[in-house]
């Protein structure tokens, strides 16, 4: 059975005190008649939508066999029935099914109501909304206004036009069924605070009353309605200056006009009238006396009858609820009278009861007529209907009858039996989908609500086993004061229980979720006399380990109610196990005192003993236990503190969070003074000896996952706590451990430059200034580490990864190598070992930020010197770690061309002009596993022409040493390798490999051969696949981005033929007259004849020739060789 709850809240906090207060009141009215008045009647939670009404009005058309019909009233399935309840019981059950409200309301915007244009014999017009002063003048002084009719007049001929259609409905809805009342206007009634307001009352022909509160602004006023077991509390003030309001009645019903607080109530009293020619138009509201009596007689012969049948009963009730918070206030007419007096009775006779909302889903395929079709689905024209999947989906929300979400199992809400009808006999709320033009799908949506009633038997054979939260079931237990248990209490007993084992067993360590429920269950065994529940409880979840679960009083509780020999052995063993120490001692104390007042003499023995035993037998000790532990010094002397206490704790190897308050608390004792020094040093030194190098402690992720993160601030306090305590010597200890374990990198779970960021900001705001003789210990050394690792590339640990140099983390790093005294420690020699794994960004970020906040004295020319050493050496180390080869896997050169002219930016920017030599020949020198023709042509020929500009914006030129050397290096190179490179030469093998399919097929290698030969053209035979497989790969983008052009030649038979033209500079000689011309253009860019004969020197007449002139390598006859090849050459296969 599939069940959901409701909502996350706390539902026993909802009032419980249904039936009398029930809020809504609809009565719903059974048989022949009211299908014949389905498509006029209306529900009070929600209106039927249009294709409900056309529905309906097909049923009520008759036999009409060519009606198209949305829903499938036929049965789905056919069920074996299990035999009816009695009789009796079942026919009680009808008698409530009747239709109509005892009272109705309803209220209109300005917009939705006609205003009457009221006119007062002998005041005039009264305009709306009622203002304070008119009315103020109308009611006078302490006596309220009531108008007879006669004196009354409607200047508005819609007034009554308005009043008509809206008396119909709201009558209708009151009587549940169609009506065309008769009505009557009594007197117009206007009352303010100080009002002596006598209610209106019926006239005595009148069936009931309608009364209509006009726009007057006012608060207070509320209006009490009841009848019988129904009751509602109505409230038309919100908004009151600006609506019109209806409230409908019959006479029987009682209703309590309150007083207005403040402002002007203003209303009409209307007369309900039956037609005189049918006196019956308007039912009667029924009375359910007699079928409240029945319904009684039928379940008690239920409860007498011994046999096994019915086991459950389950019923639907009449009205369609919404499924968001419901509860039995939910509850109108004719179903919060039924469920009203069936509370009263399931908790006379011992039965069980319980609201059930299903929400049925199924989606249903059929035909539709497009003829004509708009937009809005037109039922009517759908037919052939068949299920898709029967019963898609079932949501099952169950409550008991004070609202509270419960789980129920052992009842099949699919296949078991209603007692009256099925699931889908109802109105679904349908929603369509048109597809496939004449095909339509209807998603239905079924809610219905019912009732589940059961006799109470054993705990073994309940029909249904309920289950409620084990939050809402610790509450209510907490709050029961029964003696013994009733049914719904061993109900919450047992889904305590059931919860409480799964969480036992799976996850011990949330045991202080468990304390609540625990107290719960002993609070009511010890109520209830119940042992084994209580056993039960001790032993399923351990308490003796913990009676923190159980609660001290709760443990008194049980020596009360049972006594002493049942629990001994729990006793005994929560004495010497108890995880908490005061509390071990606490159950011993408070269980002497219990002992006392019964006259028990050998449990206050026992109590005795394990008072004293308890503090020379300590479990491990706890933060908490700080205070205890020290109250032996004042109660049992100091030297029972160090003699007793102070070995166990010891032995305990106690965390230093322990230790600090410990000893900060002990300087406050008054018997500190009879201590000798050394045991204060003592116990700071287990604080010392007992503190990892990196402790930790555990917390969450950005997940919420469980995440050991780091903990320098428990270093910090015991740094200062060796401070405080004059154990100077001890810091040294500590720091030296943090020194040892970071070079060590053994099971480090955390990199060491957290812990000496956070310490270096610890640190410098506790320490006094540098240079003040205050300053009681040098921790210079502490800082260095701090700077190795905070610079440090490559970190040990689990989570290996290097500082990050963040704005606060550099800033950071600044204040450790001022408090390092500088950066003579830092040798020039293991500043590139140091360094190694920093990326090139990272360094230029580091030397940025010491370049604007390191300062160096004007008069210290030794640190100038040590700060440009350490400058040049972290910017040659961040140009070689440039990574060049990258820009060969860019699409663009422009990346790859701005990073580098970047990169020389920076030199300049930092003051490294010195370096910028070596960067020029990083830049130069090919990657590993590049061509020098590949990178020449790709990187280094576009980045001379941005170098080129970059310099003029400082004023240079690239006749400029040293760059002047590398741009003869950048011609050089061009001329001699690009300017002898083939097409099968600049294809790379990574792009030649991108034109073949994974398969590597006959067809793309044929493709992939053509591209690195010489041909330009290529004319293949290929079937439509093949083709269409061929167009795909040069449709890429390396592809696209050489220039290669296609396209399909149609032939009359045969095959269609792919003629696939590359672009002239992948072809010998077209490569070679483009790289020609980027030749000479990198010439140019070198200046005039002159300057480029400066840069190149001896060289320039030869690059000049293999620039402008080419020689073509052949067999053939010199007067046979060509310098271009014929732009008609084509391969045909």
């Amino acid at each position: 059975m599939k069940t959901t709850g409701l909502t996350k809240i706390k539902p026993w906090e909802i009032d419980n005190s249904f039936p009398v207060d029930v809020l809504t009141e609809g009565l719903e009215q059974d048989g022949d008649d009211a299908k014949q008045d389905e498509d006029v009647s209306m529900d009070d939670v929600e209106k039927l939508d249009e294709a409900k009404d056309a529905n309906a009005a097909d049923e009520s058309d008759g036999n009409d066999e060519n009606a198209t019909r949305v829903k499938d009233w036929s049965k789905l399935h056919q069920r074996n029935r299990t035999p009816d309840p009695p009789g009796a019981f079942q026919n009680a059950l009808e008698l409530f099914n009747f239709k109509g409200l005892f009272v109705n309301g309803e209220r209109y915007s300005m917009s939705r109501a006609a205003n009457p244009c009221l006119e007062i014999d002998g005041v005039g017009p009264v305009g709306l909304p009622l203002g304070p002063r008119v009315a103020g003048e109308l009611v006078g002084d302490g006596v309220e206004l009531m108008v007879d009719a006669s004196k009354i007049r409607f200047q508005n001929s819609g007034w009554e036009t308005w009043l008509e259609q809206e008396m119909r409905m709201v009558c209708t809805e009151l009587a549940g069924k169609k009506v065309r009342p008769l009505y009557r206007l009594r007197n117009l009634v206007l009352e303010s605070s100080d009002s002596k307001f006598s209610q209106p009352k019926p006239s005595t022909n009148a069936i009931g009353s309608l009364v209509i509160f006009l726009p007057s602004s006012f608060t207070g006023g509320h209006l009490g309605c009841s009848l019988g077991v129904q009751s509602k509390v109505i409230d038309f003030a919100p908004e009151s200056h600006i609506q019109t309001s209806v409230l409908a009645a019959y006479s029987d019903v009682e209703v309590v006009w309150h007083p207005v607080t403040s402002g002007y109530r203003f209303s009409l009293v209307y007369d309900i009238l039956q037609s005189p020619t049918d006196p019956k138009s308007i039912p009667r509201f029924p009375d359910v006396d007699d079928a409240a009596l029945a319904l009684e007689q039928a379940v008690q012969e239920w409860e007498e009858d011994e046999s096994d049948e019915p086991e459950i009963v389950a019923y639907f009730l009449q009205r369609q609820y919404p499924t968001r918070n419901f509860t039995p206030r939910f509850l109108t007419g004719s179903d919060a009278i039924l469920m009203a007096h069936l509370k009263r009775i399931a908790e006379v006779h011992d039965f069980q009861i319980y609201l059930v909302q299903l929400e049925l889903y199924q989606s249903k395929y059929g035909e539709y007529d497009p003829e004509g079709h708009t937009n809005k689905v037109d039922p009517r024209k759908i037919s052939g209907l068949e299920i898709e999947s029967e019963l898609t989906a079932l949501d099952v929300h169950a409550v008991d009858m004070e609202g509270v979400p419960v789980e129920l199992s052992g009842f099949d809400f699919k296949g078991d039996d209603y007692l009256n009808g099925e699931i889908d006999d109802a109105q679904p709320h349908c929603e369509y989908d048109l597809f496939v033009e004449d095909r339509i799908r209807v998603d239905e949506k079924y809610n219905r609500t019912l009732f589940l009633l059961w006799r109470t038997t054993g705990e073994l054979d309940r029909p249904v086993q309920v289950t409620y939260s084990h939050e809402y079931a610790a509450w209510a237990l907490q709050a029961s004061t029964s003696t013994t248990p009733s049914a719904r209490e061993t109900i919450l007993v047992d889904s305590i229980r059931s919860d409480r084992k799964k969480t036992a067993t799976k996850d011990k360590s949330k045991s202080e979720d468990l304390s609540g429920y625990i107290q719960a269950l002993c609070k009511c065994a010890c109520q209830w006399s119940d042992l084994d529940m209580l056993l039960k409880a001790l032993d399923t979840h351990d308490i003796a380990a913990n009676l923190g679960l159980m609660g001290v009083d709760n443990c008194v509780a049980a020596y009360r109610a049972f006594g002493w020999n049942d629990l001994l052995s729990f006793y005994e063993d929560a004495a010497r196990r108890d995880v908490s120490n005061p509390r071990r001692h606490e159950l011993a104390v408070r269980l002497a005192v219990a002992a006392k007042e019964a006259g028990d003499t050998a449990v206050e023995a026992w109590s005795a003993t394990q008072q004293e035993t308890v503090p020379r037998t300590l479990n491990p000790a706890s933060i908490p236990e700080v205070e205890w532990l020290l109250a032996f010094g004042t109660t049992h002397g100091a030297a029972f503190l160090r003699d007793t206490i102070y070995p166990q704790l010891e032995e305990q190897r106690l965390e230093p969070a322990f230790w600090i308050p410990f000893v900060r608390k002990l300087q406050e004792k008054p018997f500190s003074g009879e201590l000798a020094c050394s045991f204060a040093e003592g116990c700071v030194l287990q604080a010392v000896e007992n503190l990892r190098p990196f402790p930790t402690w555990l917390g969450v992720d950005w997940y919420g996952r469980p995440e050991e993160q780091p903990a320098p601030n428990l270093i910090m306090e015991v740094l200062k706590l060796c401070e405080d305590t004059d154990n100077i010597d001890l810091c040294v200890r500590i720091l030296e451990r943090m020194k040892q374990a970071a070079q060590d990198g053994i099971s480090l779970a955390i990199p060491p430059w957290k812990y000496y960021l956070e310490l270096t900001r610890l640190l410098d705001a506790h320490i006094p200034p540098i240079g003040n003789s205050e300053n009681v210990y040098d921790f210079r050394p502490f800082f260095r580490e701090a700077v190795l690792n905070i610079l440090s590339g490559k970190s040990k640990g689990t989570q290996s990864f290097p500082c990050p140099f963040t704005p606060e983390n550099l800033a950071t790093l600044v204040t450790a190598l001022n408090r390092a005294g500088g950066l003579s420690f830092l040798q020039i020699s293991n500043q590139a070992a140091l360094l190694t794994g920093r990326d090139s960004e990272s360094l230029k970020t580091l030397i940025r930020h010491f370049v604007a906040h390191w300062e160096c004295p004007t008069d210290a020319s030794s640190v100038k010197s040590e700060r440009i050493a350490l400058l040049n050496a972290v910017v040659r180390q961040s140009i070689n770690v440039f990574d060049t080869k990258r820009f060969h896997t860019l699409e663009s050169t422009k990346e790859s061309v701005d990073d580098m002219v970047g990169m020389l930016k920076f030199c300049f920017e930092v003051g490294a002009d010195n370096e910028i030599q070596h960067l020029l020949v990083q830049f130069v020198t090919p990657p590993l596993g590049i061509s020098v023709p590949q990178h020449v042509s790709r990187i280094l020929a576009p980045f001379l022409t941005a170098l080129r500009d970059y310099l003029a914006t400082r004023a240079l030129d690239l006749e400029t040493r040293p760059f002047a050397k590398c741009s003869a290096s950048i011609v050089k190179a061009f001329a001699a390798t690009v300017m002898l490179q083939t097409p099968r030469e600049v294809i790379t093998d990574t792009e030649a490999a991108q034109l073949v399919c994974a398969k590597a097929c006959r067809d793309c290698e044929r493709v992939r051969d053509f591209i690195v030969r010489d041909d330009r053209e290529i004319s293949l035979p290929m079937a439509a696949r093949a083709r269409e497989h061929i167009i795909k790969q040069l449709a890429a983008p390396i592809p696209k981005r050489w220039g290669i052009t296609f396209g399909v030649e149609k032939t009359n038979s045969g095959p269609h033929r792919l003629e696939i033209v590359k672009p002239d500079n992948m072809t010998s000689a077209g490569l070679w007259a483009e790289n020609s011309q980027r030749g000479k253009a990198l010439l140019t860019l070198l200046g005039d004849e002159q300057a480029q004969r400066r840069i190149l020197g001896s060289d320039y007449d030869k690059v000049l020739v293999q620039i402008c002139e080419r020689r073509i390598q052949s067999k053939r006859s010199a007067d046979e060789e060509v310098d271009v090849d014929s732009p008609t050459k084509k391969t045909k296969f």
